[in-house]
C-alpha cells in the first residue's frame, strides 16, 4: 500500500512538473520548479523500489538514487527561493551551488562506499552508512535548505500584498514537508533506521498541495493557460471518442450483424462528421475552461490603483509611458503594448520590449478614425474583433493586423488627440467586453497624464534652450572678461613702468630739498624753511605712493616677495615716527610711543615693506585725527606675539563698511570726504605684507571716536637663530 501511494505521488509530481514547465519553458523559475517536482518523483520512486528490494546491489542503486534526488532537490530549492524573492540569481550564488551539487552527485555515483558502506536486510532494507561522509552530506543539505528558507523569510518580511501571500503559501508548504522529512530521511538513517524512510516522500504531497494551491489561488506560476488548454483538449477528445464509440456501437447493433462495405462507409462518414465537429466542440470547451480559469484573472480596482500610482508618481514622459505599458501588458496578458505620441514633426513610440513602431501617416489615420455605427459601446477603444463584424472597415482592420494590434485606445483631451495606446494580441484566449470597458475607463486618466508629461517635456525643452542661450552669453562674458584681464595686465605694466620712471626724479628732488633744509646751500629764512618743509613732506608722500603702486603691480604679476633679513623693529618704528614728526606738529598732533622692554632686538623681517606698513598706519592717523590730540603708538609683547598698534581719536570707520576696508582700492565714505586724494591701496598692501610674515592685522574702530590699526607677528617663527650676523 505504501509503495502504491509513493507511485501515485510520483505520478502527480511529474504531471504538475510538466504543467509548470509547459506554461513557461523560457522562464528559469518555471524550469527550476518543474525540476523540483521531477526530483520529488524520483525520490518517491527510488524509495518505493528500495523498500521492496531483496537484492543488495539493486537496493544500493535505489539508495543512491534517493540520496541523489534529495541532494539535487536541496540545491534546486535554494535557487528557486532566490529566483522567487529576487527575480534573478547572480553567478556568485548559483555557480557554487551547482558545483556543490555536482560534487555530491559525483561522489555518490563514482566513489566506492561514499556514504553507503553496505546494505542490510531486516524487516526492511537498511543502509550501513559511513558516518564521516554522511555528516558531510547532511551539512550540505542543511546549509542549502537553511539558505533557501532564510531568503524566503527575508523576502516575506519585505513584501506586501499578493507577493506576500504567495511567499506565505510557499514557505508553509516547505515547512510542512521539512520537519518530518528531516527526522525520517536525515536523522534516523544516521542510526540505520530506514523503516520510516517512506515518510519523507509522503510528506512531499503537502508541498505539492500548497504549490498547487498557490498556483490556483495566488498565481505563483502562470500555468493557467497550460491547465486550461490541457483540460479543454482532454474534454474534447473524450467527447469525440465517446460519440464515436457510441455511434458505431449503436448503429452496428441496430443495422448490421457483421462488418460489411456499407458499415465501413458509415464509419468513415461518422469519422468525417466528428472531425468537422472537432473545432466547434473545442471552442466550446475553450470558452468553458476560459471562464473557469480566467474568471477572476485580475482585479479591476488593483489595476486602477497601480495605474494611478504610476501616473501620479512620475512626470517624466518616457518612464511614465514605459511603466504604464508594462502594467497593461502584464494585467491583460498582451503580447505587446505601446504608446504613440506626436511631438512636433516626429512620432514617439514607447512601450514594452519588441513593440512595433508606427509611422506618422498610420498614426494620423487611426487618430482621425471614427465610425459611430462601429464604435457604439466604447467611445475611445477601436477593437479589431468588432471591426471584423463590419464589411466596410477592411483598411482599418488590415492596419491593426499589420501592427499586431487588437485594441487601439485613442487618448483625447479637450477634443484633441494627445496620443494612442496600442494593445497587442492576447497571449492566451481572447479579450472580453470587461477588458474593453476597463481600458476605456482609464482613457481619460491616461490622456491627462500624457498631457501633463508633454507639458513638462516642453518646459524642459524650453529650459534647455534657455540654458543654451545662457551658456552662449556666459561664453561671451568670459571672452569679455579675458579681454578685460589683458587690459588690466597692460595697465599694471604701465603703472609699474611709470612708477619706476618717477622714482628717480622724485628721489633727486627729495635729496636736494633735504640738503637745502640742512643749510648746504646757504642760510635760509624761516619762511623758506616752511615752504621747503612742505615740499619735502609732499615729495615724501609721493615716494611712498609710488612704492604702493609698485607693490600692487608686483602682486598682480606674482613678483611680490617677502625678503626677510635681520632687522630691529623697535628702531624702525622710532625712525618712522621721527620722520613724520614734522607733519604731525604741523597739524597740532603729538606721537606718544611705547616700546616694551621685552621686545626682541632683531627679527627676520622684510624691513622695507614693514617700514612702509608702519608709515602707512601712522600717516593715516595724522590725516584722520582731530587737531590737538595725541596718537598712541605701541610696540609690545602679547604672549608669544609682537604687537604694533597705532590708536588715534579720528573720524573712525562706519560699521557697515569695515568688512571691505582691507580690499584693493576701497576707501570708507567718510575718509573720501575728508581726504579725496587717497588711493585705497595702503591698507590692502599692509594686510598682504603682514600675512606674508605669518602675522595678522589688528583693527578696531568706532565711527566718530577713532580707530586702532596694527599687526601681530609670531616671534617664534621670526626670531633670529644666529646673532653673529
Amino acid at each position: 500500500m505504501i509503495q502504491l501511494m509513493l507511485y501515485i505521488f510520483a505520478a502527480g509530481a511529474i504531471v504538475l512538473g510538466l504543467v509548470v514547465f509547459a506554461s513557461g519553458r523560457t522562464r528559469r523559475m518555471n524550469n527550476i520548479a518543474a525540476a523540483i517536482n521531477f526530483c520529488i518523483a524520483l525520490w518517491s520512486i527510488t524509495v518505493a523500489q528500495f523498500l521492496t528490494s531483496t537484492d543488495a546491489e539493486m537496493a544500493r542503486l535505489f539508495a543512491q538514487g534517493f540520496y541523489i534526488a534529495a541532494g539535487i532537490f536541496a540545491a534546486l530549492l535554494m535557487l528557486l527561493s532566490f529566483y522567487f524573492v529576487q527575480q534573478t540569481v547572480r553567478l556568485v550564488v548559483w555557480l557554487p551551488v551547482a558545483l556543490m551539487a555536482t560534487a555530491i552527485v559525483a561522489s555518490i555515483l563514482f566513489i566506492p562506499d561514499f556514504m553507503i558502506r553496505s546494505i542490510g536486510f531486516g524487516t526492511s532494507p537498511y543502509v550501513v552508512i559511513d558516518p564521516v561522509t554522511y555528516l558531510i552530506y547532511s551539512a550540505y543539505f542543511v546549509f542549502l535548505f537553511v539558505s533557501g528558507m532564510t531568503t524566503l523569510l527575508r523576502g516575506f518580511v519585505r513584501s506586501k500584498g499578493a507577493r506576500r501571500s504567495q511567499l506565505a503559501s510557499y514557505i508553509t508548504g516547505i515547512a510542512w514537508m521539512s520537519v518530518p522529512g528531516f527526522i525520517t530521511n536525515l536523522i534516523l538513517p544516521f542510526f540505520q533506521i530506514y523503516d520510516l524512510v517512506w515518510v519523507g516522500p509522503m510528506t512531499s504531497v503537502l508541498f505539492l498541495a500548497t504549490l498547487s494551491y498557490s498556483i490556483m489561488r495566488h498565481g505563483l506560476f502562470d500555468v493557467r493557460l497550460a491547465v486550461a488548454r490541457t483540460t479543454a483538449y482532454v474534454l474534447t477528445l473524450g467527447t469525440i471518442v465517446a460519440l464515436y464509440v457510441g455511434s458505431v456501437y449503436l448503429l452496428s447493433e441496430l443495422l448490421f450483424t457483421k462488418t460489411s462495405l456499407p458499415q465501413v462507409l458509415l464509419n468513415a462518414g461518422i469519422t468525417i462528421v466528428l472531425v468537422l465537429a472537432f473545432q466547434p466542440i473545442k471552442r466550446l470547451f475553450d470558452r468553458v475552461t476560459h471562464s473557469i480559469f480566467y474568471r477572476n484573472r485580475y482585479s479591476r480596482s488593483v489595476f486602477n490603483a497601480e495605474l494611478s500610482k504610476i501616473l501620479t508618481g512620475s512626470i517624466d514622459l518616457q518612464p511614465l509611458l514605459r511603466a504604464s505599458a508594462s502594467l497593461i501588458a502584464e494585467t491583460f496578458g498582451a503580447e505587446q503594448v505601446s504608446f504613440v505620441v506626436p511631438e512636433g514633426a516626429r512620432i514617439l513610440n514607447i512601450g514594452t520590449k519588441g513593440h512595433v513602431r508606427m509611422a506618422r501617416a498610420d498614426f494620423t489615420q487611426i487618430a482621425s478614425w471614427h465610425r459611430p455605427e462601429v464604435q457604439t459601446v466604447h467611445r475611445s477603444a477601436i477593437v479589431r474583433s468588432i471591426l471584423e463584424e463590419s464589411k466596410t472597415e477592411v483598411s482599418m482592420r488590415r492596419l491593426l493586423k499589420s501592427y499586431r494590434t487588437h485594441i487601439v485606445l485613442v487618448l483625447r483631451q479637450a477634443n484633441e488627440v494627445k496620443g494612442i495606446l496600442l494593445v497587442g494580441e492576447r497571449r492566451s484566449g481572447r479579450y472580453t467586453p470587461r477588458d474593453f470597458t476597463v481600458l476605456d475607463n482609464v482613457a481619460d486618466e491616461l490622456a491627462i497624464a500624457l498631457q501633463n508629461a508633454m507639458s513638462l517635456r516642453e518646459v524642459r525643452l524650453l529650459n534647455d534652450t534657455l540654458q543654451q542661450r545662457i551658456d552662449e552669453a556666459t561664453k561671451e562674458l568670459r571672452m569679455s572678461n579675458a579681454q578685460l584681464r589683458r587690459l588690466d595686465e597692460v595697465k599694471d605694466e604701465f603703472i609699474s613702468m611709470a612708477s619706476h620712471q618717477l622714482r628717480t626724479p622724485l628721489t633727486s628732488i627729495k635729496g636736494y630739498i633735504d640738503m637745502m633744509l640742512e643749510g648746504d646751500a646757504g642760510k635760509i629764512t624761516p619762511t623758506q624753511e616752511k615752504f621747503l618743509t612742505e615740499a619735502f613732506v609732499s615729495s615724501e608722500r609721493m615716494v611712498h605712493l609710488i612704492n604702493d603702486f609698485l607693490n600692487v603691480s608686483r602682486l598682480q604679476t606674482g613678483k611680490f616677495i617677502i625678503d626677510k633679513r635681520p632687522a630691529n623693529l623697535g628702531k624702525i618704528v622710532t625712525q618712522e615716527l621721527e620722520s613724520l614728526k614734522v607733519n604731525a606738529s604741523g597739524r597740532q598732533l603729538l606721537f606718544q610711543l611705547k616700546v616694551g622692554e621685552d621686545v626682541p632686538e632683531y627679527l627676520m623681517i622684510d624691513e622695507a615693506k614693514l617700514r612702509q606698513v608702519i608709515m602707512n598706519f601712522s600717516d593715516n592717523a595724522i590725516y584722520y585725527s582731530r587737531p590737538d590730540s595725541t596718537i598712541k603708538v605701541a610696540l609690545v609683547m602679547r604672549g608669544n606675539n609682537l604687537e604694533f598698534t597705532v590708536k588715534d581719536t579720528g573720524i573712525g570707520v562706519p560699521e557697515s563698511e569695515q568688512s571691505q576696508l582691507f580690499t584693493k582700492f576701497f576707501r570708507a565714505s567718510n575718509a573720501r570726504k575728508q581726504r579725496p586724494d587717497g588711493t585705497g591701496v595702503g591698507l590692502y598692501l599692509a594686510k598682504r605684507v603682514v600675512t606674508g610674515h605669518g602675522g595678522e592685522i589688528i583693527f578696531s574702530s568706532v565711527e566718530g571716536k577713532g580707530s586702532t590699526f596694527g599687526f601681530s607677528l609670531p616671534v617664534a617663527k621670526l626670531r633670529v637663530r644666529d646673532n653673529t650676523n
